[in-house]
């Protein structure tokens, strides 16, 4: 499909060019573009990103395919290496999916516009579109040749959660990377590094190193319930009448959506529950329809949380 077939780049050319001199790993890998969903999206073996960072080799992995799918009769791309966007863009104002000249929303926590090599690209050829893309452009330079072409009028960036609420009038091309997301346990690499005053790259080695370790398990996304109706947040204490029964209560228990947490626990109760619910009455129904049902569940006790005035990781 389309010119991205699965190649390799093995030359000092576009995001190949990073500390290619010094590195061990001389290419770097351009995944196939496949139609599919979001349930296709996933990480390949190939290294797509190679660079050195204070002596240390960082060989990114990346996803195993690009996707492109349909969302609202919308072309939406999903890929590594945002200098992607630049052949995407132009193939999509080809196939008439948004107006020439239109505003671009760059969602992002960098930038982004750092000048290219040079500008020297004919946009009406797809083949060239498709060279300057990947031999000039890098990460952090396909946004200027974008302006630079009239495909875009001007850049609106958000750089931060602050502007996700800005009103944005006429016509526009969302570009998205999933960086502006990060929080908390997913502070970007960089930022940490300047907290500890050590490279971005050292960090991304410990951090691998915690996750090879078993030390680091993954990374979520926290919800802020409220905001999505879930108003009461309690814990149930249950009474289970015999070890025997103790798989089938953890298994129908895990069927209950509203169940968040579930602890075997010592003391008065043979499991505590923690439950997230919209209101009272979402939460009688839940208790009476369906947790004291089960069999092997011998009674329990309710306690509502009021506020939760700490909400942390333990500090090592």
């Amino acid at each position: 499909m389309d010119k991205y077939i699965g190649f390799y780049i093995d030359r000092p050319i576009g995001n190949n060019i990073f500390s290619y001199e010094d590195r061990e790993n001389k290419k770097i890998y351009v995944p196939k573009l496949i139609e599919g969903t979001l349930d296709d999206v996933s990480v390949g073996e190939e290294i797509v990103f190679n660079e050195i960072d204070e002596d240390i080799e960082i060989k990114a992995k990346g996803l195993k395919n690009m996707i492109i799918y349909k969302y609202q009769d919308k072309d939406v791309y999903i890929f590594d290496n945002h200098n992607h966007a630049f052949y995407f863009w132009i193939k999509s104002l080809k196939k008439g999916n948004f107006t020439k000249g239109c505003k671009l929303v760059h969602v992002d926590q960098h930038k982004d516009t750092r000048e290219p090599e040079n500008y020297n690209v004919d946009i009406d050829n797809i083949d060239d579109v498709f060279r300057y893309t990947n031999e000039t452009l890098n990460v952090g330079s396909f946004i200027k040749p974008a302006l630079k072409h009239d495909i875009f009028s001007e850049v609106i960036i958000i750089d931060s959660s602050y502007g996700f609420n800005l009103d944005i009038e006429g016509e526009y091309v969302l570009d998205i990377d999933l960086d502006i997301l990060i929080k908390d346990c997913r502070t970007p690499y960089l930022e940490i590094a300047r907290l500890c005053h050590v490279s971005g790259g050292t960090i991304h080695v410990r951090m691998k190193k915690m996750e090879e370790l078993g030390i680091i398990k993954g990374t979520k996304i926290l919800l802020n319930l409220p905001k999505l109706g879930y108003d009461v947040c309690c814990f149930v204490g249950i009474y289970i009448d015999k070890t025997s029964s103790f798989s089938e209560v953890f298994e129908e228990m895990s069927k209950i959506k509203e169940v968040v947490e579930l602890h075997l626990t010592t003391g008065n109760y043979t499991v505590f529950a923690k439950v997230i619910c919209k209101n009272i009455s979402d939460l009688q129904d839940i208790l009476l329809n369906k947790i004291t049902v089960i069999p092997g569940i011998q009674r329990t006790d309710t306690i509502i949380s009021l506020n939760q005035p700490i909400d942390r990781n333990i500090t090592i």
